[in-house]
């Protein structure tokens, strides 16, 4: 999450952003805590398809920074597209798809309970 992004946020979602940049910054990804060999790094159309479906389920995120954290995500998506150094893409691999995998959590929930959640602060 970019400083400029953090700036902006107000209310509930600003307890959420600032620990989600927390785990960022303590990250570890999953080989090396269980001592494996990295894996392979995501060919160019699975990294397209993750980050197509990042931006399709957070547009659906009941959060009244929703186009600010849209706009976070195209721009750390474009930021990190011209990284070489093979174990950091592995790491911005491994935070999006945990990113997805909490976006994913919330649409189930969403799902399951038929409930449109949003917040209005107008």
């Amino acid at each position: 999450i970019n400083a400029e992004y953090m700036g902006k946020i107000k209310g509930p979602d600003f307890a959420f952003s600032t620990r989600m940049s927390q785990l960022r910054a303590s990250f570890v990804p999953y080989w090396v805590r269980a001592g494996k060999p990295a894996p392979e790094p995501l060919s160019r159309p699975q990294l397209l398809h993750l980050y197509r479906r990042i931006l399709r389920l957070a547009a659906h995120y009941p959060s009244v920074t929703r186009a600010d954290m849209l706009k976070s995500i195209r721009s750390e998506f474009r930021a990190h597209s011209k990284e070489t150094d093979p174990n950091k893409v592995l790491v911005y691999i491994e935070q999006a798809r945990g990113g997805l995998a909490h976006l994913e959590k919330f649409d189930k929930v969403q799902k399951t309970t038929g409930q449109q959640i949003s917040y209005s602060y107008t």
